[in-house]
């Protein structure tokens, strides 16, 4: 079934679990054996507790909680793959990339440059450590968060000095987005207290920057990360005024409401889903249905989903690439010039 059938019907959920549905049987199975399923239109989330921390009203519920990284660790061809990457380019990356040296980077020391190079990398280096349970990984994702934390300013800026004037005399907040996500992990991981207050200065940084801020530079077609990242500190805080923030960011996007309006790949796979990122917040049907629209517009074009990847370099080509043209993970780390990205 297709998954979002299976979403709009409901959701199979059997002793608390969600489910697609229970195993194969005989056909000469007797009727008194069947296992009974009572299928739910929509799954509340529980109280805030475990593993899980729900949504906070107003925000709807959402379908499916994840665990934090390393609840779950990976055995088999899939271990032996993460292992590839723990001793391949990604583990080892620090030890041939300028951008990635500890004492000469602006994200501990925002004296120095630094732009996306670390962010990007950090995003995925921290969940390689955390489901891995890699030490030499771990131990070095520690020492960048703990930099990276010690680091922030008094009004709630973290990062480069450089990037806080770099647009239009105004900050550039694209490439903390990723940053954001290593710091989610490692924090849902880690249990790591400082993480919700630092991303909630942070936030409030943002909040009181003028609506044009919003509007410039590769952040204002990204938005949704941020969005996602907002409601996680909401769902452990409850401070309200995070939602004016995510207001103001739905005002300042690029409008993947009424269309797509880029086709940039990267553009595409941290902007698709915005609309209904927003909807979480609203409720408008309408802001769920924009999202689906802008999955099967880029399916058709591309053949794949914005989510996982598209046959381009930057910008997503038709399903019959144009020859020599590379695959290229939608979001994946690349190497692009201060104009492209």
């Amino acid at each position: 079934m297709e998954r979002r059938a299976f979403l709009t019907r409901g959701l199979a959920v059997t002793g608390g679990v969600a489910a697609a549905g229970v195993g194969a049987r005989p056909a000469d199975a007797d009727s008194r054996d069947r296992v009974l399923v009572r299928v739910l239109p929509t799954v509340e989330a529980a109280a805030p507790g475990g593993h899980y921390t729900p949504n906070r009203a107003p925000l709807r519920p959402a379908p499916f909680l994840k665990l934090p990284p390393g609840s779950v660790r990976p055995k088999g061809w899939l271990r032996r793959q993460l292992d590839l990457q723990v001793e391949g380019l990604n583990g080892r990356m620090p030890e041939v990339s300028d951008y990635l040296d500890y004492d000469t980077n602006g994200w501990v020391d925002p004296a120095k440059a630094g732009w996306k190079e670390l962010p990007y990398w950090l995003r995925g280096f921290t969940d390689l450590g955390l489901v891995t349970g890699d030490e030499r990984v771990r131990t070095l994702t520690r020492r960048w968060v703990d930099g990276i934390l010690a680091a922030q300013q008094p009004d709630g800026w973290f990062g480069p000095a450089a990037l806080r004037t770099s647009l239009e005399s105004g900050p550039d907040f694209w490439p903390h987005m990723p940053v954001l996500d290593a710091l989610r992990s490692y924090a849902e991981a880690t249990g790591d207290e400082r993480i919700t207050p630092f991303l909630a200065r942070y936030f409030d940084f943002q909040n009181r920057q003028p609506a044009e801020v919003f509007r410039r530079g590769w952040g204002a077609y990204r938005w949704g990360d941020t969005i996602d990242s907002v409601y996680w500190v909401y769902n452990r805080t409850g401070d309200d005024r995070l939602l004016d923030l995510v207001r103001k960011i739905h005002a300042g996007s690029a409008d993947y409401v009424t269309g797509l309006p880029t086709m940039h790949n990267v553009n595409l796979a941290q902007g698709f889903r915005e609309p209904l990122q927003y909807g979480v917040l609203t409720g408008d049907p309408a802001l769920r249905a924009a999202t689906y629209r802008n999955h099967d517009v880029i399916m058709g074009r591309t053949g794949s989903s914005p989510a996982a990847g598209s046959p381009a370099t930057r910008t997503a080509a038709r399903t019959s690439p144009t020859p020599g043209r590379a695959w290229r993970p939608a979001g994946s780390s690349s190497s692009c010039t201060a104009s492209s990205c």
